[in-house]
């Protein structure tokens, strides 16, 4: 599933004032989320995006995204237990002139798809730990 949300954000929008845009989502797994900045946004929109008072995108809490003419793509694997849920985007535009508009979308896995893939992490991961542990007690058996 992709959740998409336009952000417009108006000319003269300081850090301190910045607007904040709610994206409703489901449940499952995003595994994906894109920030479109078009041409013309010059640098001077900045993008965060949070759950809650969690900031996942980007990583780094206050840290920010900006650019202009270019997809930022985060691969993520961020659950999401409850639904409906909101996200909240911030943004703030330095330009003195226009508003900008930035693209978010927000790819979300169903858990079922996505889980198998993990537990079979878990299985190699604990067969690993295994082996590793018996070479350094001395063999096994």
């Amino acid at each position: 599933m992709i959740f998409a949300e336009s952000i417009t954000t108006p000319a003269n929008t300081s850090a301190a004032d910045y607007k904040t845009s709610m994206i409703k989502i489901t449940d499952g797994v995003i595994h994906e989320v894109t920030i479109i900045f078009p041409a013309g946004c010059a640098g001077l929109v900045y993008f965060q995006l949070f759950d809650g008072g969690h900031q996942f995108i980007p990583s780094t809490y206050g840290q920010y995204l900006r650019g202009d003419a270019i997809d930022i793509t985060s691969k993520e694997f961020y659950e999401i237990n409850t639904a409906p849920r909101w996200l909240t985007a911030r943004t703030w535009n330095l330009d003195t002139k226009y508003e900008h508009t930035v693209e978010v979308l927000v790819k979300i896995l169903p858990k079922s798809v996505l889980l198998p893939v993990g537990a079979y992490e878990g299985v190699v991961k604990s067969i690993q730990s295994i082996i590793v542990n018996r070479g350094r007690n001395g063999g096994g058996g």
